[in-house]
């Protein structure tokens, strides 16, 4: 009975939780709340009670009342917001910046090769517009690389606010300065560009939601700085669930439907998390990157806008074996052209509204760090969709 009070207060059970059951491709958008679960839990303890009258548990009413009451109802009601969009013993698989397992074996599923963060965000750029406003491809795929690097939870990128990001110039490195969702509080989250691969590179990534897809442009009726307005208007579980069928929705297609509900916003968290500990990122750094509470007094005292505490983290999650190398950002200069030029250049090329990335704000050298990246990578990019055209092609 304890192990069924602990399920109940740590898992979310759908309303109509059997019409998901039958339907994995649907996304439960409501969940039972304490009254509920408390009836359950009632309704088994008497079960219990009248099948093993002499059990001496169920008999011992402090000790049947620390599982089902005042305590029980404290646990839900605090884990209600920390519940992701899972339910039952569905399991979810870690969603890692590349695939983990590269081959086919007895007990590897082969699906599990072609689930990985950088597949997802190529297929998204395949069908990605320029001006689209309704897709939102360039948005979905930013939020989706920022939640993998900065090891977040599915619905804090509705949370991400251009007035906090910061840029340090000694480090040559961009801080969004990640904020909680259930306190919060902010922390330092550097993010430095991938060792390889473009489609899950962050600055790659901003620099087609800049210059593609029109993200910094912010009407004269709206000016908001979330850098996503359309999450930040959804509450943290609706932004989890928004997140999950955007990765469903555009893993590989040989992943068969009845094994995308494996993956979920929270698999690019327990991804994250194996990465690093698998990477050799110590436990302070780790815990800096994730967000979790270190477990002792001294993490009273840890300072959690020290930028260097989760830099060894950011290396590592973004592919880096070497996690003291020097890394900087792309940069426009190889072009040999003055800054003037090059200022109009990325002007001409993104819609802005926020003096933040005019070319005297702070957070300029970001932006053309992203515009680099775009030119840097857009041989492979053009490669790719070449690639994925002849298949498509062959294909019909």
């Amino acid at each position: 009975m304890t192990g069924y009070s602990v399920y109940l207060q740590n898992t979310n059970i759908p309303v109509n939780h059997r019409a998901y059951l039958n339907d994995t491709t649907k996304l439960p958008t409501s969940f039972l709340k304490f009254t509920t679960l408390k009836e359950y839990l009632s309704k088994a303890i008497n079960l219990m009670t009248k099948t093993f009258p002499d059990n001496e548990f169920l008999k011992d009413k402090e000790a049947v009342g620390d599982i089902s009451g005042k305590k029980f109802a404290k646990a839900c009601k605090r884990k209600q917001q920390e519940k992701e969009d899972s339910f039952g013993h569905e399991s979810k698989i870690g969603l890692y910046r590349v695939a983990r397992h590269g081959s086919r074996g007895r007990f590897v599923p082969h699906w599990t090769s072609l689930v990985n963060v950088e597949d997802i965000c190529s297929n998204m750029v395949s069908k990605t517009m320029r001006g689209d406003t309704i897709n939102k491809l360039t948005d979905k795929r930013l939020a989706i690389v920022t939640t993998q690097q900065c090891v977040g939870r599915g619905g804090e990128t509705g949370l991400m606010d251009v007035k906090n990001f910061q840029y340090d110039q000694s480090l040559d490195v961009f801080d969004p300065k990640w904020v909680e969702r259930k306190t919060l509080h902010s922390y330092s989250c550097p993010i430095v560009p991938n060792k390889d691969g473009w489609a899950s590179d962050w600055y790659h990534s901003f620099g087609c939601y800049a210059a593609c897809g029109g993200g910094l442009y912010r009407h004269e009726d709206n000016r908001s700085t979330k850098l996503f307005p359309h999450l930040a208007s959804m509450a943290g579980s609706g932004v989890s669930r928004h997140i999950t069928e955007v990765l469903r929705k555009y893993l590989h297609e040989d992943v068969p439907a009845e094994e995308k509900k494996s993956i979920s916003a929270v698999s690019m968290r327990i991804g994250g998390i194996t990465t690093m500990g698998a990477g050799g990122v110590g436990f302070f750094a780790s815990h800096a990157r994730s967000g979790h509470a270190l477990g002792t007094n001294q993490g009273k005292y840890y300072d959690k806008d020290d930028m260097y505490s989760s830099l060894t983290a950011a290396m590592c999650l973004a592919g880096w074996t070497d996690h003291s190398a020097k890394v900087s950002l792309p940069s426009l200069q190889c072009l040999g052209q003055q800054d003037t030029i090059i200022n109009r250049l990325v002007d001409q090329l993104v819609v802005n509204s926020f003096e933040e990335f005019e070319p005297q704000g702070r957070l300029r050298p970001v932006l053309l760090a992203s515009v680099a990246s775009l030119i840097m990578y857009d041989y492979s990019l053009q490669l790719s969709l070449t690639k994925a055209r002849d298949w498509y092609i062959s294909y019909v």
